[in-house]
């Protein structure tokens, strides 16, 4: 092989390598997106979705006894 070859054979390894690096970072910062969204829907399951139906409940009580109030009241 020529020394032309060579150095463009050492270029190509050289650029496979920077591509491997870079695609390994891409691949990190993507499982840390998938796990931050992991994480919130965790959250939401969790936390958020038993609050809003304990909020719910409670204004349908509090609507619920009005109306009733409401009603002996005009009686």
């Amino acid at each position: 092989m020529s020394d032309e070859q060579q150095r463009e054979i050492e270029r190509f390894k050289q650029r496979k390598l920077e591509v491997r690096k870079n695609l390994r970072e891409v691949k990190r910062n993507l499982n840390k997106d998938i796990e931050a969204l992991g994480n919130r829907i965790k959250f939401i399951n969790i936390a958020l979705v038993p609050i809003l139906i304990s909020l719910m409940v409670i204004l349908i009580s509090a609507f619920r006894s009005r109306r009733k109030e409401y009603a002996n009241v005009k009686k």
